[in-house]
This record gives structure tokens, C-alpha cells and sequence, in this order.
């Protein structure tokens, strides 16, 4: 999806719009699919409230959307998703600062190791843009809030029902703000966007991206944020791999050392959180294993 976003960039200079089709086409599939799911009809307040409580959530995750895409269209996309590496390390913070939940020096280690490794790949980037790196912290903090607020509030949604409440926030928010900044980019490029190839692949990208927030969404729900964000920093080796075949970037050896520094955080970062005790397994101390019964009564 990263890679695709940036290619449409490239000839439709369009990011609010691009995350605008995102968002209305989840809502058209999401609608779709659970119509054809038997649900019993909800009752007064109980939706009512239900949509309050995922304003935030949409809120944050469409903020999210947009400053990536801004980034990605300012900057280079192996860029700005070794940039967005930093999230685990912003959630780990909203828990431990703001939830008031303890961790031991070897969580502390591990997320050093991901911010170290994002430093270092974003510090020796060619493609470097100051302004696509603040867009890029931006949606980064903006991610790190939606995980925090999506595990809290999704697990009593499927992700179909989750999307589907969040994508009417998501496009009045958004609606606005393409018309005021990119309805003459849109008068501009009328005729490339109108062509039926052109039409064809926003619809299928947009499926795509439909797919991926689905899935987004069911790891939201049942994963802690901080492992689901370390997770999903695997992402960063592929990206560079896939834009150095098919975008043709450039890479050097620094930009490798920082991503493999960044996974290699995010994997010992989700070994601690399954209970291994890397430190014992480096040293020789027997391993300590946390039984499912003492995470919950932790």
C-alpha cells in the first residue's frame, strides 16, 4: 500500500484525497458486508454512545493517514515509514507515563534499540525533507494515539464495525479540507484522474487499503499497541527493499544498519512482552517465562 500511495503520488498529487477515497471506500465495503450480516438492531443510546466513543479514535486515526500521506508525497517512502518506526517507542511512553505502567530495563533497552536504528537510517537518507519529516513525527505521535485508543475501545466491535463508525468522522473531516487545498489540483489533472485505467486502479487500490485497515483493525483489538507497533516495524526492511526494485531508491549501508537496528528492537521488544528474559538467555541465566495466569494477575 505504502509503495502504491507513492506511485498515484506521483502522478496525482492528491494525499487528502488519496486518504479521502481510503476512507469512503471502507465505508461503502464495511456498509456492504455487514448488510449481508444478520444483526440484531441496536437500541436508543447504546449507538449513540458508541459513536461518541470512537470520535477520538477516528479522529486520530484519520489525522494519522493524512500526515503520512503528506509525508510520503514530501519525502521518499522508505523514509518516511523509518520515521513512523518511532511509534512503538511513543506508545510505550503514553503507558508508561500516562497509564503509569512499569517496565524494566531491557523494555527500555529494546526501545532505544528502535529509536537508534530509526536515527540512524533517517540521518543518512538522500532523500531527506525537514518538512516530510515533521509530517512524518506528526502522523507517527498520531499512530501511537490511535493503537492506545483502539485497544481500549475495539474490543467490543468487529473490525468491519469499526471501520464502519469511524469513516463518516474520518470523511467530514476530511471533505473540507480537500475542497480548500486541492480542488484545483483536481481541475489540473481532470483528465489523467477520469481515464478508465486511472479510475480502475484508485478502485482497486482503495480495496487494498480497505483490506489493510481490516486487519489494522483486528490487531488493534486483540494485541497490546506497543508489540502490535514493534510488529509492525518489520515492515520498514521490505519497503526499502521493494522501492530499491520497483522505485529504483537508493540505498547505502547506513540506511540497512538503522533498519536492521530498528527490527532487531521491535523482535526483542516482543519477546520480553511473551515473557522470555533475553538478558538470562544471553547471559546463561535460566530463562523466565510469565504464565498467562501471572500476566493477568499483573
Amino acid at each position: 500500500m505504502v509503495l502504491s500511495n507513492k506511485w498515484i503520488f506521483n502522478r496525482l498529487p492528491m494525499p487528502t484525497g488519496l486518504t479521502l477515497l481510503h476512507q469512503t471506500t471502507g465505508f461503502m465495503f464495511s456498509s456492504i458486508l455487514l448488510s449481508l450480516q444478520e444483526k440484531k438492531a441496536d437500541k436508543g443510546g447504546g449507538k449513540m454512545e458508541r459513536m461518541m466513543a470512537m470520535l477520538p479514535v477516528a479522529a486520530a486515526n484519520t489525522l494519522a493517514m493524512y500526515f503520512s500521506n503528506q509525508s510520503m508525497k514530501l519525502a521518499s517512502a522508505p523514509f518516511t515509514q523509518t520515521i513512523k518506526s518511532i511509534v512503538p517507542a511513543m506508545t510505550y511512553l503514553i503507558y508508561k507515563f500516562y497509564h503509569k505502567r512499569t517496565y524494566d530495563w531491557q523494555h527500555d533497552a529494546a526501545l532505544c534499540l528502535v529509536c537508534g536504528g530509526v536515527f540512524v537510517a533517517s540521518s543518512a537518507d538522500m532523500d531527506l525533507n525537514y518538512l516530510g519529516l515533521a509530517t512524518a513525527l506528526l502522523a507517527s505521535a498520531c499512530t501511537a494515539t490511535n493503537s492506545v485508543l483502539s485497544n481500549d475501545r475495539l474490543r467490543s466491535l468487529s473490525p468491519l464495525e469499526a471501520m464502519n463508525v469511524m469513516a463518516p468522522y474520518s470523511i467530514a473531516i476530511l471533505a473540507p479540507v480537500w475542497y480548500f487545498t486541492e480542488v484545483e489540483a483536481l481541475n489540473k489533472h481532470w483528465d489523467d484522474v477520469f481515464q478508465p485505467q486511472t479510475m480502475l486502479l484508485l478502485l482497486a487500490h482503495g480495496i487494498w487499503v480497505f483490506m489493510l485497515n481490516f486487519v489494522s483493525q483486528f490487531k488493534n483489538a486483540c494485541v497490546s499497541p506497543v508489540l502490535g507497533t514493534c510488529s509492525g516495524n518489520m515492515k520498514v526492511v521490505f519497503i526499502y527493499i521493494f522501492s530499491w526494485l520497483l522505485l529504483g531508491t537508493e540505498l547505502n549501508i547506513y540506511i540497512w544498519i538503522g533498519s536492521s537496528m530498528t527490527i532487531a528492537g521491535g523482535v526483542c521488544f516482543g519477546m520480553l512482552k511473551e515473557g522470555f528474559d533475553i538478558y538470562g538467555m544471553i547471559t546463561g541465566r535460566p530463562t523466565a517465562e510469565i504464565t498467562i495466569e501471572e500476566k493477568k494477575g499483573k
